[in-house]
């Protein structure tokens, strides 16, 4: 499998899809160890630093963001090379990740002084973070359906669409699981689980919608905080419209791991 042409057909899909998205300077890297070779491609001791502290997470990650020093140059998508990743989910990760790196351009470029380092240790990053894993969800999913249906003849939009809804309890049942026998659960997986749930809301006209359909064991965690949170990001579609709300969406999500702490009895 020609994976660097994978990537780029997935890649092809959402600069159509996305015309407001220009082009940036990026390589596609496939990685046996992940830590080592986006410690390998991190330029600057502080930025080396920073990856250090999220060995872990990293050597146990599918795909990975390395941002160059500045925006006009070379960042790295480095995904794991692993032969059991099925093709279009493949093309979902690489997507996911580009999508990042879209976001922390924009980001660098109004708060950073066009500078990748400097934005990380900005006081609205916190925010940034949390609003790109959710868009860079809900547009990865879309461009997935679209490539399932343009590499193989007997998808169709309704079918996949009818599919995707059906696996929607599986999907919270598994965002439970991690919440339930995790002592600190990230708020990372309902991000990403908000954004995916929001494609399948906004392609579908109405047949879901988080209102009516929200996990029933997310509003006991949070209460109205987890639709106040859908909400929002749901108002930040783009980079112009989510920069304006970064500090309401850094209180919500302070507001939501302090809500865990104090309920973490309830979680089992």
């Amino acid at each position: 499998m020609d994976y660097i042409k994978l990537t780029e057909s997935a890649f092809d899909i959402f600069y159509k899809k996305y015309p407001s998205y220009e082009r940036l300077p990026y390589e596609i890297v496939f990685a046996k160890d992940m830590y080592e070779i986006c410690l390998e491609l991190t330029k600057g001791e502080n930025a080396k630093d920073d990856l250090k502290a999220e060995k872990q997470s990293i050597s146990n990650s599918q795909a990975n963001l390395v941002l160059a020093g500045k925006p006009g140059e070379v960042s790295y998508i480095v995904i794991k090379d692993n032969e059991n990743v099925k093709r279009a989910e493949f093309a979902c990760l690489a997507v996911h990740e580009l999508v990042h790196l879209h976001d922390s351009y924009d980001f660098a470029m109004a708060f950073g002084d066009s500078d990748f380092h400097k934005a990380f240790v900005h006081e609205q990053k916190l925010g940034e973070h949390a609003w790109s894993e959710f868009h860079a969800n809900t547009i990865s999913f879309e461009v997935f359906y679209n490539f399932l249906i343009d590499n193989n003849n007997d998808y169709t939009f309704d079918y996949i669409l009818k599919a995707e809804i059906e696996r929607l309890p599986a999907l919270a049942d598994g965002l439970k699981r991690h919440i339930s026998t995790n002592n600190n659960p990230s708020l990372y997986y309902i991000l990403l689980y908000l954004g995916q749930f929001n494609t399948l809301e906004r392609l579908s006209n109405g047949a879901v919608s988080f209102k009516k359909d929200c996990p029933l064991f997310l509003f006991i965690k949070f209460g109205e905080l987890i639709m106040s949170l859908y909400s929002l990001l749901c108002r930040m579609n783009d980079f112009g419209s989510a920069k304006d709300n970064f500090a309401e969406l850094i209180e919500l999500v302070d507001l939501m791991e302090s809500t865990y702490c104090q309920r973490k009895s309830e979680l089992k």
